[in-house]
């Protein structure tokens, strides 16, 4: 599946018009599928990648990121 031809890549994300919870909970999912794939495993996803980055550049996001607890996973 490329970027291309996912219907949930065709830049109308939630994220657009109101951030839901779903948001958050597929950014974090991102985060994870990083962290256990590597950086560059959304290279070929460009539009997955904006999300994840327009979530965590939040403000209230960004003051979370810093100062929450360090985790294994």
């Amino acid at each position: 599946m490329t970027d291309e031809s996912c219907s949930c890549c065709e830049e109308k994300f939630n994220l657009l018009f109101q951030i839901t919870w779903t948001d958050f909970v597929f950014a974090v999912s991102l985060e994870n599928f990083e962290l256990i794939f590597g950086k560059e495993s959304l290279d070929r996803y460009p539009s997955l990648r904006a999300l994840k980055e327009k979530i965590y550049s939040l403000p209230s996001i960004q003051e979370w990121l810093q100062k929450r607890p360090a985790t294994d996973f």
